[in-house]
């Protein structure tokens, strides 16, 4: 078994314990710092979010005090900047690795990174 992993549910293999959340990691992210200038709304609130209740509230705490009436075209364009890097990202990963399990459905990664985003992209519009 991986060291730090978890034995999961009965009859799934053992998982390794991630060091960071799925979607990036600690305040302390390379992809955090060099995205700030660009999006510095979106990147605070995703430091201070963790995936239980008290990451939540920390959230809409962050959210009530960076985004008033009036904010949605400069928090869209923060989000722009956030999806110019990840597909700066996803254009530099083989493609072996766009064809790996996306953990949605049986997508692989492509199908799963389309889907979430077109998903939200055009909620604002």
């Amino acid at each position: 078994m991986h060291p730090g992993a978890t034995t999961g549910q009965p009859g799934r293999p053992a998982q390794p314990k991630l060091a960071v959340s799925p979607v990036g990691g600690p305040s302390s992210a390379p992809w955090a710092a060099q995205l700030e200038a660009d999006a510095p709304d979106v990147v605070a609130c995703r430091r201070v979010f963790e995936f239980d209740v008290g990451g939540v509230k920390a959230l809409r705490r962050e959210l009530r005090a960076r985004i008033g009436e009036g904010d949605a075209p400069r928090i869209l364009a923060q989000q722009e900047k956030v999806g110019d890097a990840l597909e700066v990202i996803l254009r530099d990963l083989p493609e072996r690795l766009l064809r790996a399990p996306g953990g949605e459905e049986d997508w692989n990664v492509a199908q799963a990174f389309a889907h979430t985003t077109a998903a939200r992209r055009f909620l604002a519009t």
